[in-house]
């Protein structure tokens, strides 16, 4: 299996342990951290944009069905266009009205976050 490098494209041997797109050549492998960091920034407005993308094919694609709750077959695509009510829990009220409950019923776990932003200048 041939794989390519997610930065550089470059032709890589394939990594068993990272899916295909996640594939890193070694050149690349010792990039500094702030190289990582403008790689992520990137891939991050790339991801914006397919996102928005996604939305805009979805907008159209809803423009060209005859409406919610239908579901039919064009071009060999199925669509199946449902809007439905989503329940959910208010869990600021609840903490207000009950906060016993939610003091007995509350657990901790350790969670991993990592938040990389553009530090900013000295003036």
């Amino acid at each position: 299996m041939i794989a390519s490098c997610f930065l550089c494209g470059q032709v890589c041997e394939p990594d068993p342990s990272r899916v295909a797109a996640a594939q890193v050549c070694p050149d690349c492998s010792g990039r500094s951290i702030g190289q990582w960091a403008l790689a992520l920034e990137g891939l991050q407005d790339q991801a914006k944009i397919l996102d928005a993308q996604i939305e805009e094919c979805k907008r159209r694609i809803r423009l060209a069905l005859p409406g919610a709750g239908t579901k039919v077959v064009v071009e060999g695509w199925q669509f199946d266009w449902r809007q439905t009510n989503r329940d959910s829990f208010d869990t600021k009220r609840f903490s207000r009205e009950h906060p016993d409950l939610v003091a007995k019923y509350t657990a901790s776990k350790p969670v991993e976050s990592l938040h990389v932003t553009r530090a900013k200048e000295a003036p």
